[in-house]
């Protein structure tokens, strides 16, 4: 994804279940600024102590991406959180090795959508945009490589952004657990405070047995009797527009590929 100050620019924001794994990316133009933070926080498992997600933000590339691993595949000798880590560096290439993309003078966003991972754009506290789950049927969705699921499934779409939009990306884990209201609540902060807000009410509403989560009022809708949160790796990334000329970053990257924060305590 890409923004500048002069409105010329191209993008790709891609969320996708690929593989075994539901995956975002975007990217920008090295010349625009975007401020990026995350945090990831896998659930407790003693058997897998780093989860299935994995991320990464590329500073000098103004890239991220994220990936979450499906653990259903654990049966048939899938470790998808080694999978999801192994996407991720291979995203990171791609981009490190991509041209420079065409100008495009409309401010737009380009998506490419499969799975459950997903994505909110913010304008001035109010959700513009809010990125559909695909599923074949309830807590089912679709997926890249070892099934059935199709590249040609995935929806392309295109969403006018403006500067200072604000951009979260993130697992099931985020987007079973949260509201769109209750992320407007507490979007007034920098990126990286945000995501750790944003990822550590997720896990509070996901032992919360009396939360009426959106996974818990999906389920209902499913026709099943459900209340409460639902446990799960929580992986959040926030971007929004810089105005400053000043790259800050100076050319280093960051490359995430495990929890972001151990203690997820939320540092400004």
């Amino acid at each position: 994804m890409s923004w500048s100050r002069k409105m010329n620019w191209t993008g790709s924001l891609s969320l996708m279940q690929a593989g075994l794994l539901r995956m975002g990316v975007f990217y920008s133009e090295r010349r625009l600024k975007i401020e990026a933070g995350s945090l990831y926080l896998p659930k407790d498992d003693e058997l897998k102590p780093r989860g299935d997600d994995a991320h990464f933000i590329y500073t000098k590339k103004q890239t991220i991406g994220l990936a979450d691993g499906v653990g259903g595949w654990t049966w048939r000798g899938v470790d998808a959180g080694k999978y999801a880590q192994q996407l991720m560096t291979n995203s990171l290439i791609a981009f490190h090795n991509q041209p420079k993309g065409a100008v495009n003078p409309k401010m737009i966003l380009r998506v490419i959508n499969i799975g459950d991972s997903g994505f909110m754009l913010i304008r001035h506290g109010k959700v513009i945009y809010h990125s559909r789950v695909q599923q074949r049927s309830f807590n089912c969705p679709y997926q890249l490589g070892n099934t059935k699921d199709h590249p040609s499934l995935a929806t392309e779409l295109e969403v006018e952004v403006e500067e200072d939009d604000i951009v979260v990306v993130g697992t099931d884990g985020l987007l079973d657990n949260l509201h769109e209201s209750e992320i407007k609540e507490i979007i007034n902060h920098g990126p990286r405070q945000l995501a750790c807000l944003l990822a550590n009410l997720a896990l509070y509403n996901s032992f919360d047995k009396k939360a009426d989560t959106p996974f818990a009022q999906a389920t209902r809708k499913a026709g099943y009797s459900c209340i409460g949160g639902k446990v799960d790796d929580i992986t959040v990334i926030v971007a929004l527009k810089k105005n400053s000329e000043n790259d800050i970053h100076s050319g280093r990257y960051d490359f995430v590929l495990e929890a972001a924060m151990d203690d997820g305590q939320c540092n400004a």
